[in-house]
């Protein structure tokens, strides 16, 4: 519509958004929460019996890379998958295409399973970080991410916010 047309025009001219390549760029931050791994018990099987497997978290979008870091698998007996305690942001910049859209910003979850019998120690889910982008307010959705060949998901409390001009470095990662 034209006044949102007309808002958006407004903040590139007062400096609140980037341009590249006569696009315009917007900042945001998302954060991944109640991240949790549902998949087969087989995948998650201890090599040893008494030891369960450690599953590390990496997300990455373009350059940026985030360590979610290390849980233990959950016995099976428990409901099984894993469950991280600490979320994971990072704050990465939409491109805002010409008829007032977000363009693509895909990111990759990468679980690696260290300790397990099952051959596959690696599972990848994609997500589309522009979805969930709101350019008027901060949003909050549950996600739920399909892994590669079928190996299970990860569900996660996802928020997006636009972070204002200089608000955050770069650099910023999980804490």
């Amino acid at each position: 519509d034209d006044g949102a047309r007309r808002k958006f025009h407004a903040r590139i001219a007062a400096g609140d958004m980037a341009t590249r390549f006569g696009k315009a760029r917007q900042r945001y931050l998302f954060t991944l929460d109640n991240i949790a791994l549902s998949c087969g018990s087989a995948l998650l099987e201890p090599t040893n019996g008494s030891q369960a497997p450690t599953i590390s978290l990496t997300w990455t979008s373009g350059k940026k890379k985030v360590t979610g870091g290390v849980v233990r698998a959950i016995p099976a007996d428990q409901g099984g998958g894993a469950r991280w305690p600490r979320s994971a942001s990072m704050a990465c910049s939409l491109t805002i295409s010409a008829k007032s859209r977000f363009e693509p910003r895909p990111s990759t979850i990468t679980l690696r399973i260290e300790g397990a019998k099952a051959v596959r120690r690696k599972l990848v889910g994609t997500l589309d970080l522009a979805i969930h982008a709101s350019a008027e307010h901060e949003t909050s959705t549950k996600v739920t991410i399909p892994l590669e060949h079928g190996a299970g998901s990860i569900t996660v409390a996802l928020t997006a916010g636009m972070l204002k001009k200089s608000t955050l470095g770069d650099d910023l990662a999980s804490e």
